[in-house]
């Protein structure tokens, strides 16, 4: 999204607390905050499943995703990870938040297709 100019998030946001900006605003910097987001990701699923795996539907997950938007995007103003969203284009606002609304709909499908799927799979090898 930043590439294409729908955001002007950087990709290591992330990142931002650890790295200088300038250094994320280059390609390594990109990279960087790419592997933040992915072990941000694993910790959040994983953070998912001890909490909401039980729940089913797409609802759960988008919610999911939600409140992680509103999280790094209202609070993550206050630890300076970014603008406030009223700062930002409306665009940027928009792509993200439909971002991290498809990235928690994403954990949710997973998450519970995971754990009803083990559960089918356990009540047939009890059976036989």
């Amino acid at each position: 999204m930043y590439a294409m100019h729908f955001s002007k998030v950087i990709p290591g946001f992330l990142a931002e607390p650890f790295f200088k900006h300038a250094y994320l605003l280059k390609a390594e910097g990109h990279l960087i905050g790419y592997l933040f987001f992915i072990v941000f990701s694993v910790i959040s699923s994983l953070l998912y499943v001890l909490l909401l795996r039980k729940l089913k539907g797409p609802w759960p997950g988008m919610v999911y995703g939600v409140l992680w938007w509103s999280a790094l995007f209202l609070a993550g103003s206050w630890l300076f990870l970014q603008q406030p969203p009223f700062r930002l284009p409306w665009n940027t606002v928009i792509s993200e938040f439909c971002l991290f609304l498809l990235w928690g709909l994403f954990i949710g499908y997973t998450a519970a297709f995971e754990f009803t799927n083990d559960r089918k799979r356990d009540k047939r090898v009890s059976i036989a």
